[in-house]
């Protein structure tokens, strides 16, 4: 093989080991999200709802399109269900936000519950915000993923949530739930605007760099061997 052919592969390898080690930090790492611009994103109704699958709505959003669920009013809660783009090992949200927008329809008294669950290993957090979604604008929240977000363990009674305990949560996701009923009464709601945000660590950007570097490296070397030949 020549001394070309080598510096070639040297090149492939080290830009294949550097994308591989970025690639597998950014698909832990990235922020998610669902704007509902052309469906409902695998997000489903769970609870007392008329069925587990929501409408999808192409205009009215905040802007474009939207998913609208319907009260079932036999009692319980129902809560819009995240798909699994927003599951599992999601550590690097930590710290970050979890924003929605809401829309709610219906006229009866209001009841407290949690507004968000998140559900993963072996615990659950439970949070309350505020204002109550309006009757016809939309309503925009942001809450912190972590403890200033105002987490509690197990119910909205429980106790504070930790650093510990939320990253435990965040690190196995396995549910993450928003509610859509806040009256006693028939009621239907409205979800657009998803967002949970993530940073990438530090290391992910010191890989990186570890592995271009070493494609210049391995380059220089090889090309000065091959021009004293």
């Amino acid at each position: 093989m020549s001394k070309q052919s080598l510096v070639l592969r040297s090149v492939r390898f080290g830009l294949g080991l550097a994308a591989l080690v970025a690639g597998s930090y950014a698909s832990a790492a990235g922020t998610v999200q669902s704007n509902f611009a052309t469906d409902t994103e695998g997000w489903l109704l769970s609870g007392d709802a008329t069925t587990s699958v929501p409408a999808f709505v192409a205009a009215g959003g905040n802007p474009g399109g939207y998913a609208h669920g319907t009260d079932q009013t036999v009692g319980g809660v129902w809560y819009w269900q995240a798909p699994a783009k927003f599951l599992g090992d999601r550590s690097l949200s930590f710290g970050q936000t979890l924003g929605f927008d809401l829309r709610m329809r219906g006229s009866g008294p209001l009841f407290a519950d949690s507004d968000v669950r998140l559900e993963g290993g072996g615990l659950s957090l439970h949070v309350d915000l505020s204002p109550v979604p309006e009757n016809v604008a939309w309503t925009s929240y942001s809450v912190a993923l972590d403890p200033t977000g105002g987490w509690r363990v197990g119910s909205l009674g429980g106790a504070a949530a930790t650093d510990a305990q939320i990253q435990q949560v965040l690190t196995n996701l396995g549910a993450l739930r928003i509610r859509g009923e806040f009256i006693t009464g028939p009621d239907n709601g409205d979800l657009d605007n998803v967002v949970m945000a993530a940073i990438p660590e530090p290391q992910t950007y010191l890989l990186f760099g570890a592995g271009l570097g070493m494609v210049a490296w391995v380059t220089r070397r090889r090309t000065r061997g091959a021009a004293a030949s």
